[in-house]
């Protein structure tokens, strides 16, 4: 059984990740359409880049403040198991906007993390 692991910017967080609310996914690339002389449009899948939600539970306020930190290092660099692919996989990350907008607001007034949506991460 592989072991579950999930680290920011060399930071390790995998227990404070409610393993319940984890997910990951592969999104495909395209590449611009090229239209041949024909009129026909070809379009190729030129890579796929991951994203990765999750629902954490810090715990206490300086480990709310070091992820938040960690998280706010954009990008960031993330190490995690794709569920998806059953693979171990090193990405190059940033927050979505909204998930953004809720660690400010965790920052600012303390809100507690147990009460909220998925943070969002994708990767570049």
């Amino acid at each position: 059984m592989l072991k579950y692991t999930f680290t920011i910017n060399s930071v390790e967080f995998s227990t404070y990740v409610k393993y319940d609310s984890y997910s990951t996914k592969k999104i495909p690339v395209y590449a611009t359409p090229v239209v041949t002389l024909d009129g026909v449009s070809h379009t190729r899948c030129i890579r796929h880049k991951g994203s990765v939600s999750f629902e954490l539970n810090p715990q206490d306020a300086t480990t709310t403040d070091t992820l938040a930190t960690a998280l706010f290092t954009q990008p960031c660099t993330v190490y995690y198991f794709n569920l998806q692919t059953q693979e171990y996989e090193t990405a190059t990350m940033q927050l979505d906007e909204q998930s953004a907008d809720f660690l400010v607001l965790c920052k600012a007034y303390g809100y507690d993390w147990n009460q909220i949506a998925p943070i969002t991460l994708t990767e570049l």
